[in-house]
């Protein structure tokens, strides 16, 4: 497995796309690591990134997309949000989108792997944007700001992309999942999913998020919480920590996965997220 980060940077005052591979990220892992490692580079920049993690696309409770940026007083929002966007993201080559500038007229983004649009002055849904099943949407409703139509961010986010001109964002997945150790994964997947009953909330019947079967009443919430260092990365979902905040379950899913993340860099991420976390606590 490649240690190289892809991501796609966004300049929303040019209405430019650029591709960089990162060969220096790997310890950081994904998700809130990954995120913390560009805007060390970027923090001039104010950008706002998105990021997943490894698992994304590969086991339950896995569903979360991290969001980071400075809110409007300078001090760093981290936010976690469920739906179908850190799937569909996991589905690209993309590891994280980084969004920087502003536009000088309203803009919706159109993001798959092979192809950047920016379209201006079109506000509202825009149903012909994104691939039929594929994608994964960020929009307005009212003073809320939506994945999917259902899951909200966090307003200041909402507010960050309002001030860049941002109308929304459309993400389209057109590669597929491939799994090197088959039967080892297939195990450990299953073994994950009767865990579910370890979750912090208890299962219902509303939208779940994408990989998840809980249904929980609160899957439409944005989350954050500061000690949940390793799962943040994967990206999972904070009411699963008890099975994606263990250093020993995580190198297992790392294994089956054919990465070859040694057991230091695991145990170690957390202080190196809480460090660079206080680094980077304002612009």
């Amino acid at each position: 497995m490649s240690r190289n980060r892809t991501i796609l940077y966004l300049d929303l005052k040019k209405h430019t796309s650029q591709v960089k591979v990162h060969a220096d990220t790997y310890e950081y892992i994904g998700g809130i690591g990954l995120s913390l490692k560009l805007l060390s580079l970027l923090k001039e920049e104010n950008p706002v990134i998105f990021s997943i993690g490894p698992f994304n696309n590969s086991f339950p409770f896995v569903s979360k997309v991290c969001s980071i940026f400075y809110d409007t007083e300078g001090n760093l929002v981290e936010s976690y949000v469920g739906g179908r966007l850190g799937l569909v993201l996991s589905l690209t080559s993309f590891e994280a989108v980084v969004v920087t500038g502003r536009s000088a007229n309203s803009v919706f983004i159109n993001i798959s792997s092979g192809k950047i649009e920016f379209v201006l002055n079109q506000r509202g849904d825009l149903p012909s944007i994104g691939l039929s099943n594929r994608s994964s949407f960020i929009n307005f409703d009212g003073d809320q700001v939506l994945i999917d139509r259902y899951f909200r961010l966090d307003p200041r986010l909402g507010e960050r992309l309002r001030g860049q001109n941002v109308e929304g964002l459309a993400i389209s997945a057109d590669h597929s999942l491939k799994i090197e150790k088959r039967d080892e994964y297939s195990k450990l997947y299953r073994e994950i999913l009767v865990r579910g009953r370890e979750l912090s909330v208890p299962y219902d019947n509303f939208f779940s998020c994408a990989g998840c079967p809980a249904g929980c009443s609160l899957s439409a919430q944005p989350e954050y919480d500061p000690s949940l260092t390793l799962s943040y990365c994967l990206v999972a979902c904070g009411f699963a920590a008890n099975i994606f905040n263990n250093v020993p379950t995580v190198f297992a899913c790392f294994q089956s996965l054919g990465f070859d993340y040694p057991h230091e860099v695991l145990e170690e991420v957390s202080d190196k997220i809480k460090r660079m976390r206080s680094d980077y606590a304002h612009l």
